[in-house]
């Protein structure tokens, strides 16, 4: 459905606030994340509570080529999405940043929490 903006009422004046004075609000109150060595805050939580150290071996790169720690608290598995979900090519799923594919698993998950 097309928004309408009415004359003179801009997406980008103040949030909220129209002409007449009147006002119009969205909230999504969903919350989704992902931290080191889990994949959820209950998780995390857990880890947490029992002490657990989250910071580990660099499993990714070698830290002496890039001039980095040996250590680092990394996400558990960035290797999972579900490309057909979002509606993602393969080919184009394969060659993503990263941190794109997790915005939008965490957009996603946020709005489903927003509901619940």
């Amino acid at each position: 459905m097309p928004v309408c903006y009415e004359e003179g009422f801009s997406p980008f004046s103040n949030p909220g606030e129209r002409p007449d004075g009147s006002m119009d609000y969205v909230v999504i109150s969903g919350i989704s994340c992902r931290l080191p060595e889990s994949e959820n805050m209950e998780e995390f939580k857990k880890h947490l509570m029992r002490g657990d150290n989250m910071v580990t071996e660099n499993r990714r790169w070698e830290p002496v080529s890039h001039g980095l720690s040996s250590k680092s608290g990394t996400l558990a598995d960035i290797s999972k999405f579900d490309a057909a979900f979002f509606g993602v090519p393969p080919k184009l799923a394969d060659s993503m940043d990263p941190q794109l594919r997790v915005m939008l698993e965490l957009t996603h998950e946020a709005l489903v929490d927003s509901v619940t």
